[in-house]
């Protein structure tokens, strides 16, 4: 099995386990949101499959499988929020539901936690039905709200959700920045060495490429990719970390 988490082979795996025939035997089809979402991605091509993998493949560039699955299962994290942003923004369920049976296909492997899987993929299923079933945003606290207010505050969440990836890289290049230094660092060096990093990312993979389009994504609603983040963007990410 790939190191990966979002791969075809794990997409392929979960085909082969979830099975409707297998369901319907243990009774858990159509209940079971395995066997429901492996019965969607059933229909599609390979080809299609993997291009619905690469939306969340950049946590594979950032973290574990282990680490990716465990945030999945953290509402409000960051890996939580730019999957439900990405379905929404793109409006379409393939990104979510072939990226959750990756998640159950990993979660067959040996090395994996069976229940933290279902509870990671189960979360991107029901993104999928909550934005079948209302043509709004899903998020709770936004229910008793004006309209304007809504629309203001949903966009500031999805803005924040696109940068994610590149907010969790800048923040895993600045604590080992931080080790690497034993803390003796202050806020400003700290987005300084983080800003470098960045840069030779972007100067390695320029726009075009696979990296730079996985942290780049596309906004579906001003046709644009995000804009690479500023200093002052990295500085207040990073500037938390230290006291000083």
């Amino acid at each position: 099995m790939s190191d990966d988490l979002f791969t075809l082979e794990h997409v392929h795996a979960a085909l082969n386990h979830y099975t409707i025939n297998h369901g319907i035997e243990n009774g858990l089809y159509p209940y079971s949101p395995a066997y429901w979402c492996v019965e969607q991605v059933a229909k599609l091509t390979d080809a299609e499959r993997e291009a619905a993998l690469f939306g969340l493949s950049v946590w594979d560039v950032i973290d574990y499988p282990a680490i990716t699955v465990k945030k999945l299962c953290q509402p409000g994290s960051d890996v939580w929020n730019y999957s439900i942003a990405e379905m929404l923004t793109n409006s379409s369920k393939n990104d979510l539901l072939v990226s959750a049976c990756a998640i159950w296909g990993w979660g067959l492997t040996e090395e994996s936690d069976n229940t933290s899987c279902h509870l990671a993929a189960s979360n991107l299923v029901f993104a999928v039905l909550a934005q079948e079933q209302y043509d709004s945003d899903i998020m709770n606290e936004f229910e008793n709200l004006g309209i304007k207010e809504v629309r203001s505050k949903a966009a500031k969440a999805k803005h924040e959700a696109y940068y994610a990836p590149l907010k969790a890289q800048c923040l895993s290049w600045a604590h080992e920045i931080i080790h690497d230094t034993s803390k003796n660092i202050t806020k400003t060096a700290l987005a300084t060495a983080v800003d470098s990093r960045y840069h030779d990312l972007i100067k390695e993979n320029p726009q075009g490429t696979p990296v730079y389009g996985q942290f780049h994504r596309m906004n579906y609603n001003t046709g644009q990719r995000v804009k690479e983040p500023a200093y002052r963007t990295i500085y207040g990410w990073v500037k938390t970390l230290l006291d000083k």
